[in-house]
């Protein structure tokens, strides 16, 4: 599922980029052998990080979007007819 799409409706259902990142950011983000302490740590750092993702989306991928299309219509012009 869209983490835009949900964070979108959060007036539905209470899943703004705060609970957002705070559902997604320990799973992106962990190490082997967590300390309990470590642990702490390592959400707070994976929300913020999390919600400077959810803010910057569009910066951050727009290129790879652009590349994506550029290099798929590349591969598609490029491939023999299999007619």
């Amino acid at each position: 599922m869209n983490v835009r799409h949900v964070i979108y409706h959060q007036e539905n259902n209470k899943m703004n980029k705060s609970n957002m990142s705070a559902l997604i950011g320990p799973n992106i983000m962990r190490r082997l052998a967590p300390s309990p302490l470590l642990m702490l740590k390592d959400v707070r750092d994976a929300n913020v990080i999390c919600q400077l993702l959810y803010d910057s989306y569009a910066e951050i991928f727009a290129h790879v979007f652009f590349l994506f299309f550029l290099v798929g219509g590349l591969l598609l012009t490029s491939c023999p007819n299999s007619d």
